[in-house]
C-alpha cells in the first residue's frame, strides 16, 4: 500500500508540474485579443506630390469606416512610409516624438458627404485625428483634429538642409479594416488546459491509502 501511496503522490506532483507549465505557456495566448487592422493611403491636395500608407492596429473587430475607438497610441501605428513631394522617403523609424491633440485621443474616422467641408471626395473615409509624428531633420506627420462635418487639410512638412523643403497638404484616407484574428493554436491551447486542471482535480480529491 505504501508503494501505492507514493507512486500516487509522485503523479499528482507530475501533475501538478504540468498544470503549472501549462499555465504559464499558455498565459500570453490568453492575453491576446482580436484586432482590426486599419490601413491608410495619403491623397494628396492643393498641387502637392507627397505619397504614403499608414497602417494602425485597432483593439477588437471593427467593420464601421466611420469608427471611434478611445485610447489612440503611437505603439498602435505598425507600418508607415512617406515619400514627400521632395522626394525624401521617411519610415516608421524615422519618427522619433509624437503627440495627439486633444488628449486623451481616439482613432477616429469620417466619411465625406455633399455638406462636409473639407475632405477629399464624396464617399472617401478620411482619419480625423488630430496628431504630429516627428523626426529627425524637422520632419513633421501632422494630421489635423476634424470633425464629423468638417475634415480639416493635414500637412506633412520637411525642411532640412540636405533634403530640400517641402508643405505636402492632403489627408489620410481609409483604404481598408481587416480582422486579425487569435492565434490558431489558441482554442487548443485552452481545451488541453481544461483536460489537465479536470486531471489534477481528480488525483486531488481521490482518497490516498496508507
Amino acid at each position: 500500500m505504501e508503494r501505492f501511496t507514493s507512486r500516487k503522490r509522485g503523479a499528482l506532483r507530475l501533475c501538478n508540474g504540468i498544470f503549472v507549465a501549462a499555465v504559464l505557456v499558455t498565459a500570453p495566448f490568453v492575453r491576446a485579443e482580436a484586432s482590426t487592422l486599419a490601413t491608410f493611403e495619403w491623397v494628396d491636395a492643393s498641387g502637392s506630390t507627397g505619397s504614403g500608407a499608414l497602417a494602425i492596429s485597432l483593439p477588437g473587430t471593427v467593420t464601421n469606416p466611420q469608427f471611434n475607438v478611445a485610447g489612440a497610441s503611437f505603439s498602435d501605428i505598425t507600418d508607415f512610409d512617406y515619400t514627400f513631394s521632395s522626394g525624401l522617403t521617411v519610415s516608421l523609424a524615422d519618427l522619433t516624438s509624437h503627440t495627439f491633440n486633444p488628449t486623451p485621443a481616439s482613432w477616429t474616422t469620417s466619411t465625406i458627404t455633399s455638406t462636409t467641408t473639407g475632405g477629399s471626395a464624396v464617399g472617401d473615409t478620411d482619419l480625423t485625428t488630430g496628431f504630429i509624428f516627428g523626426g529627425a531633420d524637422n520632419l513633421k506627420i501632422a494630421e489635423s483634429q476634424g470633425t464629423l462635418f468638417n475634415i480639416q487639410v493635414a500637412n506633412n512638412l520637411i525642411n532640412p538642409a540636405s533634403g530640400g523643403v517641402s508643405n505636402d497638404f492632403g489627408y489620410w484616407k481609409l483604404e481598408s479594416l481587416t480582422p486579425v484574428p487569435l492565434p490558431a493554436a489558441l482554442p487548443l491551447l485552452l481545451s488541453g488546459l481544461g483536460l489537465i486542471g479536470a486531471a489534477r482535480r481528480r488525483w486531488k480529491g481521490s482518497p490516498i491509502v496508507a
